[in-house]
């Protein structure tokens, strides 16, 4: 493993001739578990042989890994900033623990992050370590329903975590319009064992899931509880879409990919969420198919902003890293180098085109929310 910071000398000098470099091992120590994140980088062995040309392009390269949930977005932008930049970026997931471990032993430029605590966990092993934190976007875990009957607009946590509890089947009884008269919202009485509502869940890894399962049961994942697997948050979507009244479905997406961006308006049922088992219904959460997202994006904008403030729409009562509003971060050990700064100055930069081509909309055609967009 690497144990400095500055390896871009040391990768410069050796990736023509390495096709394969670990990234990170992580061991758990007595559990026997072994998780290791590979990364493709430098030239096949047959490229040996190459002039300093070869040698000059592998300096100009970045090793970006970590959070399953920054990964779609580090893609979204990359192709273009190769091309401008003539920077060759090699991007790797394998978690946010991970991220943080690979740049902290310097086998990664950039660590990737969908939380900050894991990145601020990472700082509290070592007091002499200098990672530094550059907030890039933020997002929220909705919940998303089709076929509910209309008078259900919202949902409790109790009844999430019952539906999504270890264990629990894979559909339940569709609560009626006389279920959901007391203020619109599905409580965990009016969920009980059945075969008409079911539930989805990711079926890949997933950032997205694990704040998900933070939020509803505490865990990290609800791959125990018998919903159906759809892979990313467009297959969620997907599968959620297929919901009817006799049949309908509830699952999960960042809130990007439940509405039709060139419009703004849902594209699916997004259920507010109420704390306790009791209440009622905040009308800047509960969008019906059709309409405008942009009350529920005033508020997570709100809860993106401020590392205090809670976004109405969320259960006042959850713990600060249990909230479904959530920041991601490209981490660096010390100072960020010349190509590191431009990269990350690239993904929080203002740009953004009728086209589409922007950075902040290649941010949004992944269903968040650009750094700039609310700070």
């Amino acid at each position: 493993m690497f144990t400095k910071k500055h390896i871009n000398s040391k990768r410069r000098a050796v990736s023509p001739i390495v096709a394969t470099l670990i990234l990170v091992v992580v061991a758990v120590v007595g559990g026997g578990v072994v998780a290791v994140m590979t990364g493709q980088i430098g030239s096949d062995t047959s490229k040996q042989a190459s002039s300093a040309n070869t040698a000059d392009k592998s300096t100009s390269q970045l090793v970006i890994g970590g959070s399953t949930t920054v990964f779609p977005l580090t893609e979204a932008i990359r192709p273009a900033f190769e091309a401008t930049n003539g920077i060759k970026i090699v991007d790797q997931q394998g978690g946010s623990g991970a991220g943080m471990i690979g740049v902290h032993q310097g086998a990664l430029d950039i660590g990737a992050t969908s939380s900050l605590k894991t990145y601020q966990d990472e700082v509290a092993k070592d007091a002499l370590a200098d990672l530094r934190s550059f907030e890039i976007a933020g997002s929220a875990v909705i919940p998303i329903a089709k076929g509910l009957d209309p008078a259900c607009t919202s949902i409790t946590q109790q009844a999430l975590a019952l539906l999504y509890a270890s264990g629990a089947a894979a559909t339940f009884t569709s609560p009626t319009a006389g279920a959901c008269a007391d203020g619109g919202f599905i409580n965990a009485t009016d969920i009980t064992a059945g075969t008409a509502l079911g539930t989805v869940q990711r079926s890949d890894p997933s950032g997205t899931e694990e704040t998900w399962a933070k939020f509803v049961t505490g865990g990290t994942s609800v791959d125990t509880a018998g919903a159906v697997g759809a892979d990313g948050n467009s297959g969620v979507l997907a599968k959620v879409q297929t919901g009817t009244l006799a049949a309908p479905f509830i699952g999960f997406v960042d809130e990007g990919f439940a509405k039709d961006i060139a419009t703004g308006k849902a594209i699916v049922q997004i259920l507010a969420v109420q704390n306790g088992n009791t209440g009622t219904s905040n009308p800047s959460a509960a969008v019906a198919i059709g309409a405008s997202t942009g009350p529920l994006e005033t508020q997570i904008k709100i809860g993106l902003k401020s590392t205090t403030a809670v976004p109405s729409f969320f259960p006042p009562s959850q713990t600060t890293g249990n909230q479904l509003v959530r920041t991601m971060y490209y981490v660096t050990h010390g100072a960020p180098s010349t190509i590191e700064q431009k990269f990350i100055d690239y993904a929080r930069s203002t740009d953004s085109n009728a086209a589409g081509q922007g950075v902040v909309d290649k941010i949004h055609s992944v269903g968040y929310f650009s750094y700039v967009d609310y700070k």
